[in-house]
């Protein structure tokens, strides 16, 4: 009889962790007007929580096989409770965005060990295979719950109250690992963790994370990006030299992996790109209250979950290339067709195709995406490959917010600024569509 209890408990945390990156969207509208901030400090709130997600995703590993995956699991499920409680009741934006950041640290321990964790607690392969898939399948239905659990709660509480929702599964995903997770035996043998790649990973996503928000201040925008660059040839560097680098260059000699991460990064960029300023336009130039406004975008999601199962059964058919291309190529006639709506300003009911074809495109792309990136490797490197797609993916999730963020603030109108953005992701897009013949 197959063991449910071990991917419940863990799905709990992976639930949590994945949720919050969609369910502050149709919040920031309330959080700014209680907070009395603009738009480019709603793009810290977002971007904070995928800054130390996404730099802090390979390093996970060492300390999972170093301290054991179980601990690790537990201690970030603590850390992301406690981030999300200090969320609920910062008093200011700086203190938000402190509480987001450490968030973010939460989440990059939690996923990766969640599924090292599920790689244990199943031997069978049939078995392994069915509780990967599931494990896979939380991360669509909590993406698309999220904006409507946001709205809701935001309308009945107000907007600290989707930080305070994950306490109880904080509580409760703790207690059920504890009791149904068996704990792996750490590795006390593994190589020395790679510090100093660390320090500058962290560097240069936070510069470039700087550099693309905060346009206004051009004396510390030419510093940004210095420190970017510096930042980014010092990781290079560091990667190349060191013994034990927490990302081989020896990777990206195959084209293969190279497109496969840039295919999730620009996939990630235009879709949470867009589902960042489309609450808000709902709620600034259609007037939406805030429930209607996620309900609003809820068929972003509808698709989801068939377009991931499609997936795999085209890839079987086709090939790989193709099933990116189809993706891409679905996911930019739904974006033409938004930008055509808020261009011409038309009624509600003509962006529920386009959401649908977004959201359908989208998702069929990934799991292509992650094969692709597995198969271009040797099997020893699965783990690694599949880190650093993620870590891709949370970066273009962080540059597409940051980016189109930018872009809809210094543009002379909200309207012309969204419309701006919109073409920006098409043409993210269209790139996708060249890279998946490469």
């Amino acid at each position: 009889m197959y063991n449910y209890k071990p991917l419940i408990a863990l799905c709990f945390g992976y639930f949590m962790v994945i949720i919050d990156v969609t369910v502050v969207n149709v919040a920031i509208a309330a959080l700014s007007l209680d907070m009395h901030i603009g738009l480019s400090n709603l793009e810290w709130v977002v971007d904070a929580y995928t800054l130390t997600f996404s730099a802090l995703l390979l390093s996970t590993g060492y300390f999972s096989d170093r301290y054991g995956a179980h601990k690790i699991f537990q201690l970030g499920l603590v850390i992301f409770t406690l981030a999300s409680f200090l969320c609920g009741i910062a008093p200011t934006f700086l203190f938000l965005l402190i509480a987001r950041l450490l968030q973010g640290f939460g989440a990059a321990l939690l996923v990766p060990t969640s599924l090292s964790l599920i790689n244990f607690s199943y031997s069978n392969k049939v078995e392994l295979t069915k509780a990967v898939g599931i494990w896979a399948a939380v991360a669509g239905i909590a993406a698309a719950f999220g904006p409507i659990l946001g709205a809701f709660i935001t309308t009945i509480f107000s907007w600290r109250g989707i930080f305070f929702i994950n306490i109880p599964f904080g509580i409760v995903c703790f207690i059920l690992t504890n009791k149904w997770v068996a704990r792996p035996s750490p590795h006390s043998d593994r190589a020395k963790f790679d510090t100093l790649g660390q320090v500058f990973s962290i560097l240069s996503i936070a510069a470039l994370s700087y550099a693309l928000i905060e346009v206004s201040n051009k004396h510390l925008l030419l510093l940004a990006y210095c420190l970017f660059i510096c930042s980014f040839v010092g990781f290079i560097f560091t990667e190349y030299f060191t013994k034990s680098p927490m990302l081989p260059l020896k990777l990206f000699h195959s084209k293969g992996f190279n497109i496969s991460i840039l295919v999730g990064f620009l996939l990630n960029m235009g879709f949470y790109g867009q589902l960042f300023l489309l609450p808000m336009y709902f709620q600034h130039i259609k007037s939406y209250p805030i429930l209607l406004s996620g309900l609003a975008i809820s068929p972003l999601m509808f698709f989801v979950p068939l377009g991931s199962f499609l997936s795999g059964k085209v890839m079987n058919y086709l090939s790989i290339r193709y099933t990116i291309f189809i993706g891409f190529a679905i996911s930019t006639l739904g974006l033409l067709g938004i930008f055509i709506v808020i261009k011409y300003n038309l009624n509600y009911i003509f962006f529920i195709t386009p959401l649908l074809f977004i959201g359908f495109g989208t998702s069929f792309i990934m799991p292509a995406a992650t094969v692709a990136s597995i198969k271009s490797v040797a099997p020893t490197e699965t783990g690694i490959a599949s880190g650093t797609l993620n870590t891709m993916r949370q970066l273009g999730s962080l540059v597409g917010v940051a980016l189109f963020g930018t872009i809809t603030a210094i543009s002379t109108s909200f309207d012309q600024g969204v419309q701006y953005a919109v073409i920006g992701a098409i043409i993210t897009f269209i790139i996708g569509i060249i890279l998946s013949f490469l």
